[in-house]
């Protein structure tokens, strides 16, 4: 019986033990951290992703391969070069965080004395679908204009679409034009405001 009761109290502090141990569990733990900066982004897209194209046709209205009885000195024209299609259709916008604007700015390059100028707010962005955010005329050059966003602009949930490409730019001539064969650099920039 001795021998009974030794093996009893020796199973029953080993099973207190165990239950001790279990009741106390061993842990470690660390942070996590993530930090995302402020990101703003820009490209001119073809339109079916947001890759940035890298180098975008240009914008051409060429009014000297109009037939005589076509031209008129006072009109509103549409590109030339849009068949085939240009490579790319699409100005889209990223931010992460709260105030952004677009501004566009015409760059003519070095412009030699006494040579004819052109006002290049004749040429208008004018997109005709309900999703565009900038309508706007270009401005003279060595200008920059705003043509979205703002201070309350808001961050934008991925690639934002400004809504306009090629097929959405017009000239307005109002026949006081000087003949002559002009071109610029449109360049589109996001930045806080």
């Amino acid at each position: 019986m001795k021998k009974l009761l030794t093996t009893t109290i020796l199973v029953a502090m080993i099973a207190s033990l165990g239950a001790a141990f279990a009741q106390q569990p061993h842990q470690a733990s660390h942070r996590v951290e993530v930090h995302i900066p402020s990101v703003l982004m820009i490209r001119i897209t073809n339109g079916t992703d947001n890759a940035a194209v890298p180098s975008p046709d240009a914008v051409v209205f060429d009014l000297s391969s109009l037939a005589a009885a076509d031209f008129e000195p006072a009109d509103t024209y549409s590109p030339t070069n849009l068949d085939p299609a240009p490579n790319w259709n699409d100005v889209r916008v990223f931010a992460n965080g709260g105030g952004w604007r677009v501004t566009v700015a015409t760059d003519v390059g070095s412009h030699p004395t006494g040579v004819p100028t052109f006002d290049w707010s004749k040429v208008r962005v004018e997109p005709s679908g309900d999703d565009a955010i900038a309508n706007f005329s270009l401005p003279a050059a060595g200008v920059s204009a705003d043509i979205a966003g703002g201070p309350t602009a808001t961050r934008t949930n991925g690639w934002l679409s400004l809504g306009f490409g090629p097929t959405d730019f017009r000239l307005h001539l109002d026949g006081t034009e000087e003949a002559g064969n002009y071109s610029a650099t449109v360049t589109y920039t996001i930045a806080h405001p």
